[in-house]
Formats: C-alpha cells, sequence, structure tokens
C-alpha cells in the first residue's frame, strides 16, 4: 500500500470511529498554545484567522450541528469537523485568541460611530429608552418642562443604550452535574465589552401669536445635535466599583477611540462566587435655540375719537446647550474565582522512586514534574464552543429592528468528566496510579448533548479526583505543578510543614518514607494433609523485623483515626485473610495445592510506618485444580521448549555435518 493510500485508510478509520463513537481526545493544539496573535497584530486576511490554523479554527465550534453526509470541504479535518466534535486533555488558547481578535469585528462590520443607530445582542436587557436627566449650562437638572417653566414636554433622546460583556478570558465553563454548571474566571484576566446607543434629537416647536388683539405669547423652539460620547466606563463586583480600597481588586480599562469597545485588565479577584457588571456613562449634548414673541395690547379711545388697538410684540432669543447624560449597566455575569490550591504529601520508597498525594480544592487538569516525561491527567477533558447568546445582534434605529447574523463570535473554553478518567503517562517502570479520591457526582451528559456536543464524556455518575495518589521513578517534589482547568492557571502548593499541627495531627508527616515489607508462608506439617492445608504467615518490615500490624484497632483519641488502622490486606491466592496476631496468619484452606501469598498495603498516607507490597509462594502436595493445572503446563511448557529448541537444532546441524564428511 502506498503512503497516500496509507494516509485517505487511516483518515476514513478516524472519521468512521468518531462518527459512532462519542468524540475524539486530541493533545491542545500547538498553534493555540503558542500563537502570539493580538488585537494589534490581526492580519487584514480574514483567512488569516487570527494567526489560528485551519484546522484549529474548523474544531473549534462544538456548538454547531454535525452532519457526517456534509459534502462542505474536502479536506479530513474539516470532514472530521462535521462529522464529530474533538475534546482536548488541555484547556485550548484557541478560544481566548478568537475572541481577543473577534471582539474587534464589531468595530470593523459596523459603524458603531452612526448616532442614528445602535447595535444589540438579542439578551442585552439593558438596551431600551430613557427618560433622560437633562443638565442645562445654568447649572439646573429635570425634565425639559422643568426648566423655565414654559411647557414644553421631555423628550426621549438616548435611545437603545447598552453596556454588554462580550467575553471573559482566560475562563473555562465547567460542567459538573445535570443542575450544577460554573464559569470558573482566573483572579487576573480580561472581559471584554461593548457599549451602544443611538440618539433621537427632539423636534422642534413652532407656535404662532393667536388672532386678534388678546394679550399672548408664542415660543418657538430649534434643537440641533452638538456631540456625544462616552465618557467613562466602570468594573463592578457584586454591586460594587472595583478599586483597591473596596478590598475587591483592581483593574485597567482599556476604551477605543469611539468609545464602543472596552478592555478590562483586572488584577487580584480574590474570594469565590461573584457578579460581573460593565456600566457605563454616555453623555449627549444638544444646543437648545428658544425665541419668545409677547404681544400686549391696549384699548385706546383718544379724544372722543375711533376706539383702537395699541399692541406692541416684544422678541426674545436665547440658546443653551443641554447635556443628557445615562449609565447603562450590563446583565450581571455570574463567575466563580478560580483560586486553585493544592495540598501536597510525599513519600521516598526504597531506590529511586517516589510517591506524591496531591489534594485540589477546585477541579484541576493534571500532575507534572519539571524535566521529567512523568504526567498525571485528571478525568476533565475540554471542548470549545461559541456562546451562542451572540449568534445574531439587532441594529436598531428610527425605522424599526432588523436582526443580523452576528460578525463577531466570542468562543470558550468548557470541560466535561471524561468516561476515561485519571490516566498517568509513562505508564509502567514503576509508574502508577495508586489511588483516586472524590465525591459522587449524577452526570452532567445530557445537558452537554443538548447543546449539540458530541465528546466522550461519563455517563450516569462519575467520581471527581479531587485527590490523586502517584508513584513514579526518580520524581522531584520541589519540580512538581498541578495544572488548573482555566488556561495558565497553577495551583499553589501549600507547604502543609508551616500548617499548625493541631490542624493536621501530630501523626501526619508531610513526608513518609516508604520501608519494604517481607512476606514469608510455610506450611504446618501437623496439620496440613490430602485434603487440608495450614499456612503459616509472617508479615514483617524488611529492614527492622517489626510485625506489621493489619488488625483493626479502636480508635486513640489522642492520635486520631489517620494511622490507627491500615488500608492494607493480606490475601492467598486472591482471597483476603485475618491476622491472629501482630504480623501472624494461620490460615486452614479446604484444598492442598499452589498457594501465592501477598500483602497490598494500601495508601501510605494513611499508614505510619508505610510499606511497598511483597509476596511468596508455597506449594502443598499434589495439582487438584484446573488452573494450577495449566499454570503447570505453562511452566514446563516455558523453561522445556527452549531446551528442545536447541536440541532439535544441534541435530539437524549435525546430521548436515554428517552428509557432509560422507561426501567428501
Amino acid at each position: 500500500m502506498n503512503r497516500s493510500l496509507f494516509a485517505m485508510a487511516v483518515a476514513a478509520l478516524l472519521l468512521a470511529s468518531s462518527v459512532q463513537g462519542a468524540g475524539l481526545l486530541a493533545p491542545s493544539p500547538a498553534d493555540a498554545d503558542d500563537v502570539a496573535a493580538t488585537a494589534d497584530d490581526v492580519p487584514p486576511d480574514p483567512e488569516a484567522q487570527y494567526g489560528l490554523s485551519r484546522q484549529t479554527v474548523a474544531l473549534m465550534w462544538s456548538h454547531d450541528v454535525d452532519d457526517p453526509a456534509d459534502p462542505s470541504g474536502s479536506e479530513s479535518f474539516l470532514q472530521l469537523a462535521n462529522a464529530t466534535d474533538v475534546s482536548y486533555k488541555e484547556p485550548p488558547a484557541a478560544a481566548s485568541v478568537w475572541s481577543e481578535n473577534d471582539h474587534l469585528d464589531l468595530t470593523r462590520s459596523y459603524d458603531l460611530q452612526d448616532r442614528n443607530r445602535s447595535v444589540v445582542p438579542p439578551d442585552a436587557a439593558s438596551a431600551r429608552d430613557f427618560q433622560s436627566t437633562f443638565s442645562f449650562s445654568d447649572g439646573t437638572q429635570g425634565g425639559l418642562n422643568d426648566h423655565w417653566g414654559d411647557g414644553v414636554a421631555s423628550a426621549v433622546v438616548l435611545r437603545d443604550a447598552h453596556s454588554t460583556i462580550f467575553g471573559v478570558h482566560p475562563s473555562t465553563i465547567g460542567h459538573v452535574s445535570p443542575d450544577e454548571r460554573h464559569h470558573y474566571v482566573r483572579p487576573n484576566g480580561s472581559i471584554r465589552s461593548l457599549v451602544d446607543y443611538r440618539v433621537v434629537v427632539p423636534e422642534g416647536q413652532d407656535q404662532s401669536l393667536a388672532p386678534g388683539y388678546s394679550d399672548d405669547t408664542a415660543v418657538d423652539i430649534e434643537w440641533e445635535f452638538v456631540e456625544s460620547e462616552i465618557v467613562d466606563v466602570t468594573l463592578l463586583r457584586d454591586g460594587v466599583e472595583v478599586d483597591p480600597s473596596n478590598d475587591n481588586g483592581d483593574y485597567d480599562a482599556d476604551t477605543n477611540e469611539d468609545g464602543h469597545l472596552t478592555v478590562y485588565e483586572y488584577q487580584e479577584f480574590y474570594g469565590r462566587d461573584t457578579s460581573l457588571v460593565v456600566r457605563a456613562t454616555i453623555n449627549v449634548t444638544l444646543e437648545r435655540s428658544v425665541t419668545t414673541r409677547q404681544r400686549d395690547c391696549t384699548y385706546y379711545t383718544p379724544n372722543n375719537s375711533t376706539n383702537f388697538w395699541d399692541c406692541d410684540i416684544d422678541t426674545t432669543s436665547r440658546s443653551e446647550a443641554v447635556t443628557i447624560s445615562h449609565r447603562p449597566e450590563s446583565d450581571p455575569m455570574a463567575v466563580r474565582i478560580y483560586n486553585l490550591k493544592a495540598y501536597p504529601y510525599y513519600a521516598e520508597y526504597p531506590g529511586r522512586d517516589s510517591g506524591v498525594v496531591v489534594f485540589q480544592s477546585r477541579p484541576w487538569q493534571g500532575l507534572s514534574f519539571d524535566g521529567t516525561p512523568v504526567e498525571v491527567t485528571g478525568n476533565w477533558r475540554f471542548y470549545t464552543g461559541r456562546d451562542t447568546d451572540w449568534d445574531t445582534v439587532q441594529v436598531r434605529s428610527r425605522t424599526g429592528s432588523d436582526t443580523r447574523t452576528s460578525v463577531a463570535l466570542p468562543s470558550y473554553v468548557h470541560a466535561f468528566p471524561s468516561a476515561t478518567g485519571a490516566t498517568l503517562e509513562p505508564s509502567g517502570n514503576q509508574s502508577e496510579i495508586l489511588d483516586v479520591w472524590g465525591s459522587t457526582f449524577d452526570s452532567p451528559a445530557s445537558n452537554v448533548a443538548s447543546t449539540n456536543v458530541n465528546v466522550d464524556i461519563a455517563q450516569d455518575s462519575y467520581e471527581p479526583s479531587y485527590g490523586v495518589a502517584i508513584r513514579a521513578d526518580d520524581i522531584s517534589r520541589d519540580r512538581l505543578r498541578v495544572h488548573g482547568i482555566v488556561r495558565g492557571e497553577e495551583a499553589y502548593l501549600v507547604n502543609l510543614s508551616n500548617v499548625d499541627a493541631s490542624v493536621l495531627g501530630d501523626d501526619v508527616d508531610i513526608v513518609r518514607d516508604v520501608n519494604r515489607s517481607n512476606v514469608t508462608v510455610e506450611v504446618v506439617p501437623g496439620r496440613s494433609n490430602d485434603s487440608h492445608t495450614t499456612l503459616h504467615i509472617e508479615l514483617m518490615d524488611n529492614q527492622t523485623g517489626d510485625p506489621i500490624d493489619l488488625r483493626e484497632q479502636a480508635p486513640d483519641p489522642l492520635r486520631g483515626p489517620s494511622v490507627q488502622n491500615r488500608s492494607g490486606y493480606l490475601a492467598v491466592n486472591g482471597e483476603r485473610v485475618r491476622m491472629d496476631e501482630p504480623g501472624v496468619a494461620n490460615v486452614t484452606l479446604n484444598r492442598t495445592g499452589r498457594f501465592n501469598v501477598r500483602y497490598e498495603p494500601g495508601s501510605w498516607l494513611r499508614a505510619d510506618p508505610a510499606y511497598t507490597g511483597d509476596s511468596a509462594v508455597v506449594k502443598h502436595r499434589s495439582i487438584d485444580t484446573l488452573g494450577e493445572l495449566v499454570d503447570y503446563v505453562t511452566q514446563v511448557l516455558l523453561y522445556g521448549l527452549p531446551l528442545l529448541l536447541v536440541l532439535f537444532v544441534a541435530k539437524n546441524v549435525l546430521r548436515k555435518f554428517g552428509r557432509t564428511r560422507g561426501r567428501r
């Protein structure tokens, strides 16, 4: 098979398996992790995709409807994107890069400086008309009819004004259970927003004096637009402005030239659950010109002659700047601050092996050790998907509202519990996951599937790995890194040696030595016969010779329960046995044959001293089970076949050698 045919076959197999299964798992795309594209570096050619590869962009949209029969795109990655969704072992960078650059498409694609229309996301509930507050040049405030007492009705000048959050990055939406979903954000990150509005200049007023000769007043009003601007933007947490003096963080706001797009670079967000609001202050300045005509009439009868009216009309004009101000706020966005902490314990095994147990306070992505290939991936996997609330926008003007497909789509990373669970790489060579801890949660599979996402998610229920214990070759505790489910966030490693003993307990060692154990077993002659076998088993510390006690003990209130009862056990041919006294077990079995005795030590975290496992084998009488017969035959073949092969080869060589000599 030539190379092209082989590549086509592999692509076909991948596509078929992805359609039948529940998505594909891939490492985070390298171009997404390494890309340096920023808003200032966006290429003018949209095909460049902000520095992301076409393959990365094609696989970003997990909320689209998969259709394997879709003929669009002949390339394999386009076919894959049409057929299924791809998940990653690490949170990809592509969502942040895409959202950062797509935010600017709002300016590139819409004329946000057009004061006659407003670009509004459909869910921007704050986009409405406001009875605005008017500030006059003489310092007074109020509605138009409150100024001068001239009876002019208030006008709605600011319309469809809104301030809306476009995206928060880096962040991850974690799907925990059917009823629990959290939007995790880093303590330091970026918030992007859109502010827009439209201005309606009030219609003027043209009054005429009443006919006749009575006193009368006519007022003419003309309005003229002067300017409008977004004069201020503010970030709030839980209704309070973010400011170091409020002990709720800090931020720098970078607003583009027309003020419609803002990037809030926030820092030092701590705590847990919080709500984010962006607020803008919009000012519109109009000039109002008022012309007043006052008619005063007097009835005269001079010198008993003909009566007549004498009327004077006094005209005054005045102009004044009027400022209309409003402060629209975004709908609150509920987020959870992802401030990851990890609590590590360590163990030193005989030889070069080391062990580590890590407890995390939040969901986590994995563990690694700098300079080593050892890497643990937790049970969380990741995919990217657009924020469907931005699928369309409304362009509102005096003539109505026009709904359009949005040119800007914020993208988010989503985390879900995988069916695979925690994994360790590379496996083997004494590297293994010893244990995983966590509470049991109902799977969010149905909720995720309802959003057109097809990934390898855990079904029914799952146990998140909030605690994990591993053993690996030559790992150093000062190289430990705990990676979070929010991109770029690493856990703060709590130095438990500095924690008060009253909190941890006097018997908890942060670094614990793991000793070798020694299992010995022998058949008790006087208590064994052709149908029964009695075994005498001893379990000792290989270094000190002290017995290892596996018996259950009553808790000591002075020491606590953590190391009172070991989690390990002794087993004979896989069946657990009980100890009669410290380090000793006498077991009578209703059969004869070969017996494998093994000590499984359990977690070293809850044992002091801690031990490695060990095993021993003893045989009594004949083979009496099919399993033992198979085992016996296997041993014979294992050691006998190589000898038979050597004899066969030697015989043939000698036979050939004899024939050669005969011909000579």
